[in-house]
């Protein structure tokens, strides 16, 4: 009886590692040999988040770990001691100035290298060392201005900027209660509801990096390539169109709601408040979404609405849209499937629109006569 169960197990085996070698060696060639751009979401490590009092969450103080999505898993990330997604935030230098860029999961570069952030770029400019100017990136996916205007209430964590680029999304209209990270932060097992300590809950982080690890094989790559692949085939054209433009349709729904801009307008008026009695200057820095670049008027509410609120109280800002609008393969500037988040080609033209905009002079008195 045991042999024939024996030899049973063996043959699922060894066929299992046939298949699994067929996968991993198809795998390999696609994403070795071809310039396919892989299908599917970045996606978030377990153990990220941990709670913050004021800002709901914040990124866990010196995580380290690799987004989970096909394509994205060999890409790493850390977190330093401010929880933050840079290197270690170092005390203000009096020989040099201090940029911080806040925003979501644009500033913080999902689906990219750390390298390749437009952040990482602009501090690799030569100009940028010769001005002695200190680039920081306070990037957090899902905060929006609600987060940027407790920041500015925290002092910005003690960082002491010279200037405060607001990296600003179209969707950065939305309440900052209620997001999907601070859904998953739950009050730690036998502590009362009302007190502050919390933890990230989830599947344990043991079995999230296990998974990882498995994920980052070609094999498994191929194999959710092809099932995404499929799945878009599927689809009509209406129906790929909807799946497409579903961010943007969202954005446009907040944005048509009288109640919600004039809840942005107090917020933004809250904040230029707080930076100027700490006596920093601020701009925004505008980000495109593909749709409004592909199918101009149609979704332009967002943008339109941030640009007359900003006019309307006076603020700078810089907008992208035009340096975005510009390039032949506007596709190529977003990662596969995704209208909002930037290629490496998207965060090259965002550093050059900020360095256009230091010497237009959109950015208050910093780089301009330095980077002449």
């Amino acid at each position: 009886m045991k042999k024939p169960f024996f030899r049973k197990t063996l043959l699922m085996a060894i066929w299992f590692l046939f298949i699994l070698g067929l996968l991993q060696a198809a795998g390999f060639i696609l994403f070795t040999f071809s310039d396919v751009r892989t299908i599917g979401s970045y996606g978030y490590p377990a153990g990220l988040y941990v709670y913050h009092p004021s800002l709901n969450f914040l990124y866990k103080p010196g995580f380290e770990g690799y987004f989970v999505g096909a394509g994205y898993r060999d890409i790493a990330f850390r977190i330093n001691s401010h929880g933050f997604p840079d290197d270690p935030f170092e005390p203000r230098s009096p020989r040099h100035r201090r940029i911080i860029f806040l925003g979501d999961s644009v500033v913080f570069g999902s689906g990219v290298l750390e390298e390749n952030r437009f952040t990482e770029q602009l501090q690799a400019e030569e100009r940028m060392a010769e001005a002695g100017v200190e680039i920081l990136n306070l990037g957090v996916n899902a905060y929006n201005f609600g987060h940027y205007l407790e920041l500015a209430k925290l002092r910005f964590m003690g960082l002491e900027p010279d200037l405060v680029v607001v990296g600003f999304t179209l969707n950065d209209i939305q309440k900052m209660e209620g997001l999907w990270p601070e859904k998953r932060l739950k009050p730690v097992k036998g502590q009362k509801k009302d007190l502050l300590r919390r933890e990230w809950y989830s599947k344990p982080v043991w079995i999230s990096r296990v998974q990882q690890s498995l994920g980052r094989t070609c094999a498994a790559r191929f194999v959710e390539q092809v099932v995404k692949t499929l799945k878009q085939k599927r689809m009509s054209e209406e129906d790929l169109k909807t799946y497409n433009t579903k961010w943007i349709r969202s954005a446009v729904r907040y944005w048509s709601e009288e109640s919600n801009r004039d809840g942005l307008r107090e917020k933004l008026q809250q904040f230029r408040e707080e930076v100027s009695r700490q006596g920093i200057p601020f701009v925004f820095l505008l980000f495109p979404e593909k749709n409004d670049l592909l199918h101009p008027g149609e979704y332009s509410l967002p943008r339109e609405s941030t640009i007359n609120l900003l006019v309307e109280l006076h603020m700078d800002y810089c907008d992208a849209y035009g340096s975005f609008a510009a390039v032949p393969d506007i596709d190529s500037l977003y990662l596969v499937h995704d209208s909002v988040h930037f290629s490496q080609a998207g965060h090259s033209v965002i550093r050059d629109v900020i360095l256009d905009c230091a010497v237009l002079g959109l950015i208050p008195g910093r780089l301009r006569n330095d980077s002449k």
